[in-house]
């Protein structure tokens, strides 16, 4: 009579840890890049019409993916 009462229990638990084990994608993270920018503004100062200006901004990748810039544009 316990036995009925029991194997119920223990085929409900399996199916729940086989549910949770196939949605939690254990070893399958998805690699993602994750751009950093620290000064993202820079104002040049005053400069005569003509004179080149330049600033380098530094980019870093605290992803875990390849970065890829595809276009740059000015405010």
């Amino acid at each position: 009579m316990r036995l009925r009462h029991v194997f119920p229990a223990i085929l409900f638990s399996c199916c729940i840890l086989l549910f949770l084990s196939a949605f939690a994608g254990g070893n399958d993270v998805k690699k993602v890049p994750a751009v950093v920018v620290p000064e993202a503004v820079y104002t040049f100062p005053h400069v005569v019409d003509g004179t080149p200006v330049v600033h380098d901004f530094i980019l870093k990748n605290r992803g875990s993916a390849t970065l890829k810039i595809q276009s740059v544009k000015t405010g």
